[in-house]
C-alpha cells in the first residue's frame, strides 16, 4: 500500500519510473534492431558467397551441344464412310457417325464429292485427297 501511495503522489518517483520504462524500451528496440541488421548482413554475405561460387562453376563448365527435340508425328485420324444417301440431286455421307454434304469441313479436310459408294475428302491446304469406299450392304430404292 505504501508503494501505491508513493506511485500516485510522489512526483519524483513517477519521473524515475517513467525514465526506467523509457530506458527499458530503448534497450529492447536496440537489441531487436541489432538482431535484424545482423540477420540482414548475414543474408547479404551468403548471397555474395553464392554468386562467387556460381562464377567459379561457370568457368569450369563447358557448354554442351544444343538439344534437338523431335515432336512425335501427329496421329492421323481415320475416316470411315458408314453410309450415303441421295435426296433429289444431293448426296449426303455418314462419316464417323456424322452426316456431311459436299463442301462441309471435317477437321482439315473438305468433302469434295459424294456418290452412293464413295466419298472424296480433300485437304484444305495441301490438296491431298482421301477416297472413302463404302463396303457395307446397299439399299437401292427405285
Amino acid at each position: 500500500m505504501k508503494y501505491i501511495k508513493m506511485i500516485l503522489t510522489d512526483r519524483s518517483f513517477q519521473i524515475r519510473l517513467a525514465l526506467i520504462a523509457i530506458i527499458g524500451i530503448t534497450i529492447g528496440f536496440q537489441r531487436s534492431t541489432a538482431a535484424y541488421v545482423q540477420k540482414h548482413l548475414t543474408a547479404v554475405d551468403y548471397h555474395d558467397q553464392q554468386l562467387e561460387r556460381l562464377a567459379v562453376i561457370r568457368n569450369h563448365i563447358k557448354p554442351k551441344a544444343p538439344v534437338i527435340v523431335r515432336m512425335p508425328e501427329p496421329r492421323v485420324r481415320e475416316y470411315v464412310l458408314e453410309g450415303s444417301s441421295q435426296m433429289s440431286d444431293k448426296f449426303h455421307a455418314l462419316i464417323n457417325g456424322r452426316v456431311y454434304k459436299t463442301g462441309d469441313a471435317i477437321d482439315e479436310f473438305v468433302v469434295h464429292t459424294i456418290t452412293m459408294n464413295s466419298a472424296v475428302l480433300q485437304h484444305s491446304r495441301t490438296g491431298e485427297r482421301k477416297i472413302l469406299q463404302f463396303t457395307g450392304p446397299q439399299i437401292v430404292q427405285n
